[in-house]
This record gives structure tokens, C-alpha cells and sequence, in this order.
């Protein structure tokens, strides 16, 4: 159902702030890589021989495909498959991957000599390990005591736009760092962060059930700046695998944690080009684990070593053009989920709906995964809002008094309203909760 708007109101140093900050630290910057700019990478036959020679097997005979990538279903619906590594040769594919070999400190102050032998990055049963050891390595670059690994795909795998995902197991442990990220192959905008930077998945190990999704941009350090959010599981990472995603488009980057969608970006620059730069160039993907650093702090007597990585695929997509959004349609969703109880009724509320009387909500369509949506016409200014199930109004207070940022409208005491920004993306929310429903 469509609704317009007749009256509209609006009364983290965590790692991952949600509104843009000076960076002061130099995460991530990239500084290995030449091309980068210079900133502060026979036997007989057991019978007679027929007339004609038997002929070689064929696929169909075989029943096995000659990719044996294809047997592995990648289908999503709304994408396209583009680009894959499912990780079932014997040895890491460099036509896909190449090494970086260095003990430079990531720009970070990191610990670890990044190397390509085995130790640190092999296959083993279908899946990538980038492992780190508590090990004297010796190179060009010196001496340290810790060993891991850093593989990218520049110049053999480089996206603009699309769907880049991972199922990776975490490691874990006091100054771990693992990381799903990605960096710019032609550094268009100058260097780090005016070309911007896309980091997909990053843990630190004290934190071992909270993943960070951020974008680094704005201008070349110490200009830079960065926003982002988190995810928290109930459960460390290190437990089980789990799928880590963006979904890059002209104007809006989305995070996803086993397709939750947790935090959705619109608004940055560079100070190089207009908005949507730094991102909208080609972008190559990164996979390590460091150890030690600004951010995750070094690593202490609970550090177990070795710690390991492990990367069951990585996957790239880019839409069908079957699912193209409405730029004059505004989808809100709700995920209900979590309630611990039947829900029968959703609907959408705020001011602008006779001023939160309970006989002007919006009624919401059931997706039947647990999840609501209402369909508005596109506001012309911020809205608050709040989500009503089965009746019931949700109650953020509660939350914003520990902590929460989902309602920031509100007196910490009577009320707390969510607010849909103008220009951002789809929002959805988990219903009477800051956090995604687990």
C-alpha cells in the first residue's frame, strides 16, 4: 500500500562509528603495492580392437562437470554470478590470488610478517586457511615475531558495483585481527583514503562475537575520515562459519551477517571528485589476518597460537536487473522474528500518522519469513516512526538507556523514536530492538 506524507517531523571511539569522524589512526592503509599512489596491495587392450577406436569419456558419460566449481550451487535470487573461488584445487589458484610479502605493519603498527608459504595460507578440505604463528620470520623488511598472511585479487578480480560475499569461520583471541575488505585497484581519487576503502568483515579478537562493517574515505591521510556500524552475535564468530556481504550500488553500500542486513551507507565523499566518490571505481578484494596493531591491541598470555582463517568461498555477483528499485518508493521493513510469540498484525506509525493515533498505523504486509514491509511514497524530509505488533507500540527507551542509537529521538525516560533519514537507504529493523534479531 502507498501512503504520501502529508506532515513530517523529526523532534561509536567505538571501532565502527555511525556518523563520520576525523581518522585520526591510518587503518588499513594500503602501502605495499607499487601501483598504488604514494601515500602516508599405455596399455594393450584386453580384446580385439573394434573398427573404430573407443572414444575418450565425455562429461555425460562421466556424470561429473568439467568445472567442478559449477556443481556447487551459487544461485541468488536477484544476481548473477560473475566471480568465484569455492577453494577445491589442491593449491591456491594465482590466477585468482596473489600474495603480499612484506613485514611493513599494514600502516597500523601491526606485528606480523606476511609471507606466501604454506604455513601461513594453503587449502585444506575445500577451504582457504590464512593461519598466524608465533614464529621469528626474518625478510627484507626485518624481524618479527609473528607470521600470517594477506592475499588479494587486484588486477585478476576487480568489481564496480555488485554483491561480494564470504563464508568465513573467525578466529579469535587478544590482538587477532581478521579481515574481509577491499581496496581500489586504480586509486583514482589519490591516495589512501581519498579512494576509499570498503572493509566488508573485520573482528578484533578480545571481541570475539562483534564484526565491524566501515567505510574509510574523505581526503588523503591525515584527512581522512570514517563511518560504520557493528554486529553482535550471541556466539563467537570463531564457532561456526558465517556468510559476510555488501551489496554496492551507485550511491548506497548494505552490510549483511548471514543475510541480515545490519547497516546501510549513503552518505560520504572524497575530496578528489563528487559524490558517489571515492566508490564508484574499481575495487579488488582482500583477505588477511593480522596480528597486533593500533585498533586490536597486541597479543597477550590468553593468545593461543597458531590462529587460523577459514574461508569456505568468496563470491561476487551483480544484479539481473530483476529486482530494480523505485527511487520514488520508500520500503520499510520490520523483523519480527525475535518476538517469541504469534504475530498476527504489523503496522507503521509516527507523527505524521494523525500524530501516533492508533487508528491511522499503516498496515504491513506479511513476507512470511518473519519480516513486514510497508511501502510509502518517498518522504521529502526526515520521518520518525515506530513499529506496532500485535497492537503494541515498540518501546526503544529501554534500549537508548543502554546504549542504543536506534531511537534517537527521545527523553531516555517516556519515549524513544526511530528516525529514517533523508537520502539513506531501506531501512530494516529488528521490532522492539536496537540490535538485528540473533
Amino acid at each position: 500500500m502507498t501512503w504520501l506524507f502529508l506532515a513530517l517531523s523529526g523532534c561509536r571511539h567505538t571501532p565502527t562509528p555511525t556518523t563520520s569522524l576525523e581518522d585520526t589512526s591510518t587503518d588499513n592503509i594500503e602501502d605495499t603495492d607499487t601501483t598504488e599512489p604514494t601515500s602516508e596491495p599405455s596399455a594393450e587392450p584386453a580384446s580385439e580392437p573394434s573398427v573404430e577406436p573407443a572414444s575418450e569419456p565425455s562429461n555425460e558419460d562421466t556424470d561429473q562437470p568439467s568445472d567442478p566449481e559449477a556443481a556447487i550451487d551459487a544461485t541468488r535470487e536477484g544476481w548473477n554470478l560473475v566471480w568465484r573461488d569455492e577453494f577445491l584445487d589442491s593449491e591456491i589458484r594465482t590466477d585468482r590470488w596473489n600474495f603480499e610479502v612484506n613485514g611493513q605493519g599494514g600502516g597500523n603498527n601491526e606485528s606480523q610478517y606476511y609471507t606466501d608459504r604454506a604455513t601461513n595460507a594453503r587449502i585444506e578440505n575445500g577451504a582457504l586457511i590464512i593461519e598466524a604463528h608465533q614464529e621469528q620470520y626474518t625478510g627484507s623488511d626485518g624481524t618479527r615475531s609473528y607470521t600470517s598472511a594477506r592475499l588479494r585479487t587486484l588486477n585478476q578480480g576487480d568489481w564496480q558495483y555488485g554483491r561480494v560475499e564470504a563464508r568465513i569461520k573467525l578466529p579469535f583471541g587478544q590482538g587477532i585481527w581478521p579481515a574481509f575488505w577491499m581496496l581500489p585497484t586504480d586509486w583514482v581519487y589519490g591516495g589512501w583514503a581519498a579512494s576509499g576503502e570498503i572493509d566488508i568483515m573485520e573482528l578484533v579478537g578480545h571481541q570475539p562475537n562483534i564484526v565491524h562493517g566501515t567505510l574509510h574515505y574523505g581526503g588523503p591521510w591525515p584527512q581522512n575520515v570514517y563511518t560504520g556500524d557493528s554486529y553482535t552475535l550471541n556466539e563467537p564468530f570463531s564457532n561456526d562459519f558465517h556468510t559476510f556481504a555488501v551489496e554496492w550500488e551507485e550511491g548506497e553500500i548494505r552490510w549483511y551477517v548471514d543475510d541480515v542486513h545490519f547497516q546501510t551507507q549513503t552518505n560520504w565523499y572524497s575530496t578528489a571528485g563528487s559524490f558517489p566518490a571515492p566508490f564508484n571505481q574499481r575495487f579488488h578484494i582482500i583477505l588477511n589476518v593480522a596480528v597486533g596493531g593500533n585498533w586490536p591491541g597486541y597479543p597477550d598470555a590468553t593468545t593461543v597460537f597458531p590462529q587460523r582463517m577459514e574461508i569456505d568461498y568468496v563470491r561476487v555477483y551483480e544484479p539481473d536487473g530483476s529486482t530494480v528499485s523505485d527511487p520514488t518508493k520508500l520500503m520499510m521493513t520490520v523483523d519480527t522474528s525475535c518476538t517469541n510469540q504469534p504475530v498476527n498484525s504489523v503496522a507503521l506509525t509516527g507523527p505524521w500518522a494523525n500524530n501516533w493515533d492508533s487508528y491511522s498505523t499503516v498496515p504491513a504486509t506479511n513476507n512470511g519469513d518473519g519480516t513486514w514491509q510497508v511501502e510509502l511514497d518517498m518522504p521529502t524530509t526526515d520521518i520518525e516512526y515506530l513499529w506496532v505488533v500485535n497492537g503494541e507500540y515498540e518501546n526503544l527507551v529501554g534500549e537508548m538507556q543502554n546504549g542504543g542509537t536506534c531511537a534517537p529521538v527521545t527523553d531516555y525516560w517516556n519515549y524513544a523514536n526511530r528516525v529514517w533519514s533523508l537520502g539513506s537507504g531501506n531501512p530494516t529493523v529488528a521490532y522492539n530492538r536496537c540490535t538485528p534479531c540473533p
